[in-house]
């Protein structure tokens, strides 16, 4: 089967010939700026366009065959093969047209990301019971490699950071969460289970209902990471142009309502250890596109 790749410039989105037929494969990319969208709109629609990013020889570039070690081999496969870096993972939506079925696949082949895969597969067989995490339906952990198998989450990609009712519900649900963690991110202050990469490209709104995906980060972490993570991850990457104290005026109310639930008032220092922990972490990968910005926050926490 022909497989034709997205974007042009990296390579990064695998989509087999007739992807447009399969609904399920509809949503895998979600573009969050407006040169994305249109990117996406004209490489999408226009079967002249991607005659020129065709790969025939897709065996040859991905590990389709270990892939189908754990699915029905009629699967027709969509893959992204993740961000390139020492955490880079790929993910993979199959479908079965013999019987219907569905599947996501998340794997790993570098020792980083193996790690982070195996811990996500920990994280979900412990959080089993909430109607809003992935189902985890297998688990290979070799000296090579490292694969979960879920089921896929529906809804619709999160395009905004207004679903504050939701957001609300699911931060005070984890909270209570009683899981045993590998990661540890611990100081003097109180400490909660929490998901680590609390972000909307993580989720899926299904109704009312808010779904989290992506539990690789999910670990013990100070109280209000996953907020603050939504609030400032987000909009470091989105809105990059939007100060420090822009941000914090437009989300006091949230983040007040949130901390007044475990009776804190004073919840500058949780955002200080918070923008510790993350800039410590973007260091440690040299993530230079976030590295500046969580030295502001740091810096600017410290004040406050």
């Amino acid at each position: 089967m022909n497989y034709f790749y997205f974007n042009p410039f990296s390579k990064q989105y695998y989509f087999p010939e007739g992807f447009k037929n399969i609904p399920l494969f509809q949503s895998f990319y979600q573009p969050y700026t407006s040169s994305g969208r249109l990117l996406w709109f004209v490489w999408k629609n226009s079967s002249l366009v991607r005659r020129f990013f065709r790969e025939k020889a897709i065996e040859d570039i991905l590990p389709i065959n270990r892939f189908k070690k754990y699915i029905p081999a009629t699967s027709i496969l969509a893959i992204n093969r993740g961000t390139p870096g020492i955490e880079q993972k790929m993910s993979v939506l199959a479908y079965d047209p013999e019987n219907g079925k569905e599947y996501f696949i998340k794997y790993a082949d570098s020792e980083i990301a193996c790690i982070n895969v195996e811990n996500e597969g920990k994280i979900l067989a412990q959080l089993n019971h909430l109607d809003f995490v992935p189902k985890l339906q297998h688990q290979v952990s070799r000296s090579d490699y490292a694969l979960i198998q879920t089921n896929i989450l529906k809804g619709e990609r999160l395009l905004t950071q207004n679903v504050d009712k939701q957001l609300l519900q699911v931060l005070l649900t984890l909270v209570k969460e009683d899981v045993n963690t590998e990661k540890k991110f611990e100081t003097e202050l109180i400490s909660c289970f929490a998901h680590g990469d609390f972000c909307p490209w993580n989720m899926m709104l299904d109704g009312d209902q808010l779904n989290i995906f992506d539990w690789e980060m999910a670990g013990t972490y100070p109280l209000g990471f996953d907020m603050f993570t939504f609030i400032f991850q987000t909009s470091f990457l989105l809105r990059p142009k939007v100060g420090i104290s822009q941000l914090i005026k437009e989300t006091e109310p949230f983040i007040k309502s949130y901390f007044e639930k475990f009776k804190i008032s004073d919840w500058s220092t949780f955002l200080n250890a918070f923008a510790s922990i993350k800039l410590d972490t973007e260091t440690q990968k040299n993530n230079q596109r976030l590295i500046p910005f969580y030295m502001q926050l740091h810096n600017y926490a410290k004040k406050t």
